[in-house]
């Protein structure tokens, strides 16, 4: 299975919007970053081909 590589700038927009929920909520930014996470690996063993 190949890795996703994620784009400077994608990295960085997503440092930016769990930055922003952490402000109001820690726990829910831990929670989103996990539901991100999940659905990247998710779609990878779904479309192995796309990446």
């Amino acid at each position: 299975m190949l890795s996703i590589i994620w784009l400077a700038s994608a990295h960085s927009d997503l440092h930016k919007i769990l930055t922003y929920i952490a402000y109001e909520s820690p726990p829910a930014a831990r929670r989103m970053k996990k539901l991100l996470e999940d659905s990247v690996v998710h779609a990878r063993r779904e479309f192995p081909i796309s990446t």
